[in-house]
């Protein structure tokens, strides 16, 4: 692509156009790419456009949206995306505001009662707006969602992605909510829903990038702390690798030997020797372990 002749605002890059034509007032450009795209959003014709948004990606914010308003259905509006060298980037075009952009609109999700998330869901807020709370937490361009609580004890997490999601836990009906528990780290822990009851989730951030995200709704980790650890087996040499686990949802609960924080679970074993070996195999990231005894 070459850079544009068009007399138009914006940064002198090798560009490429879009168009589309306003089916609602409100449309939403997202944007991706790692190696930084700038992307312009314009109105009016060739050669007299006006600059009504823009964005641009690269280092730490490799995705984010522009959120058009007071479009007219009907008009056609411009896009044009580009670099300063070659670049691959992913542009998606979204119209008006997320279904569950309400409390009435609550998208209807389960509540996970396994460890493994069985019933992950993604938090999708672009075009997102903000809606008033009872928590004393902000939260701008959220999204709803409501479950039924197979459990006392719920924890909610994102993905990695979503460390700086914040949400709040809510009960009552639309209108007359009142505040349970809310956080701001992409993780929250409750202890007292009533099984069988409905509960809201309010979901979003202060900031608008990383707009998908992985979450899940699930019960506690049986062994998150040491009361509840799980008995293991001591295995033959030969099969080192008899027990299989996982620390979703889980919390961190002693402070680690190596100093580091983890979110960690719990499993004892008699000793069958005077000595054994303690070993991981995981889908990639590093495991730590610390072994106690008394």
């Amino acid at each position: 692509a070459s850079s544009s002749s068009c007399n138009v605002a914006g940064n002198n890059i090798n560009d490429v156009w879009y168009k589309f034509v306003a089916s609602s007032v409100t449309h939403s450009v997202f944007v991706e790419c790692v190696a930084g795209v700038d992307v312009y959003c314009y109105s009016g014709t060739s050669g007299s456009f006006n600059l009504i948004g823009n964005y641009s990606t690269g280092g730490s914010t490799p995705q984010g949206y522009i959120q058009l308003n007071n479009l007219t259905v009907g008009q056609t509006y411009y896009i044009r995306a580009g670099a300063s060298s070659t670049v691959n980037f992913k542009l998606l075009l979204y119209a008006g505001e997320p279904a569950n952009n309400d409390c009435s609109n609550a998208d209807t999700v389960l509540m996970s009662a396994g460890q493994n998330c069985e019933h992950t869901f993604t938090l999708q807020r672009i075009g997102a707006t903000n809606s008033t709370t009872p928590c004393s937490n902000q939260i701008d361009k959220d999204v709803w969602y409501v479950f039924q609580a197979i459990s006392t004890d719920v924890a909610i997490a994102t993905n990695s992605d979503g460390a700086s999601v914040r949400m709040e836990l809510l009960d009552g009906s639309c209108g007359s909510l009142s505040c349970l528990a809310y956080s701001s780290n992409g993780q929250l822990f409750y202890s007292g829903l009533t099984v069988g009851n409905y509960y809201y989730l309010q979901m979003g951030r202060q900031s608008q990038e990383n707009q998908l995200t992985a979450v899940c709704i699930g019960t506690y980790q049986l062994n998150d702390e040491c009361s509840g650890a799980v008995t293991i087996l001591m295995q033959p040499y030969n099969n080192l690798l008899g027990n299989f686990g996982n620390n979703s949802l889980a919390t961190q609960s002693l402070p680690s030997c190596t100093g580091s924080s983890i979110e960690d679970v719990w499993y004892k074993f008699t000793a069958t020797d005077t000595a054994c070996i303690v070993t991981t195999s995981t889908d990639g990231n590093n495991p730590r372990f610390d072994v106690f005894s008394g």
